[in-house]
């Protein structure tokens, strides 16, 4: 099963291929050889940070996938920071990594409780304004913030931990299928219950 995600056109796979570990828990050498098997499965959707493994994930991507049509990269930005400057930065070195002009989906990776909401979120739609960013996404959100990002740009997907131990407590998962946003869940087999 497929579904489309936000001014893409591309129809992505509903299992996304996380890769958190990717060059440090799993070697390189691994992280290519499951990228390639991914690939070969049919998942087109593989999901990063720039925060993983301090870039390393991205590069590994980068490296193996490139700007291959038909594939959707997420990646994500200020998680240890999300001032305005800090995102814009985080932005561009993510495509640099990434080895791609536009990057499919970013994430605001976290709100920054020192930075207003809204400014973290301002270069992420200059970035999409600009033509490097083609689809926002929000990260670690409650259902106030994502009405709030709403109100400033069409919101594509939320990544929200969901899990037996992380229920959707706010009706995140809801309001996302109400508004056609693809909801994202990480850690979805976490859970001590």
């Amino acid at each position: 099963e497929t579904v489309r995600l936000g001014r893409s056109d591309l129809s992505v796979t509903r299992i996304c291929l996380g890769t958190m570990t990717f060059g440090e828990q799993v070697d390189e050498a691994t992280s290519h050889a499951i990228l390639d098997r991914a690939l070969e499965r049919g998942v087109n959707f593989i999901d990063t940070a720039d925060i993983y493994t301090s870039g390393e994930s991205e590069r590994v991507i980068g490296e193996t996938i490139g700007g291959a049509p038909g594939v959707l990269i997420a990646t994500k930005g200020g998680y240890h920071g999300a001032s305005p400057e800090a995102v814009a930065k985080a932005i561009e070195a993510s495509r640099a990594r990434l080895g791609r002009d536009v990057l499919d989906l970013y994430y605001l990776h976290r709100p920054d409780p020192r930075v207003q909401f809204e400014k973290s979120l301002a270069p992420i739609i200059a970035a999409r304004d600009a033509g490097k960013v083609k689809n926002v996404g929000i990260s670690n959100v409650s259902l106030t913030q994502l009405k709030s990002a709403r109100m400033l740009t069409p919101i594509a997907a939320v990544q929200n931990e969901y899990n037996l131990d992380h229920p959707d407590d706010e009706g995140v998962i809801d309001y996302c299928e109400e508004h056609g946003i693809a909801f994202v869940p990480f850690f979805p087999l976490r859970g001590s219950k």
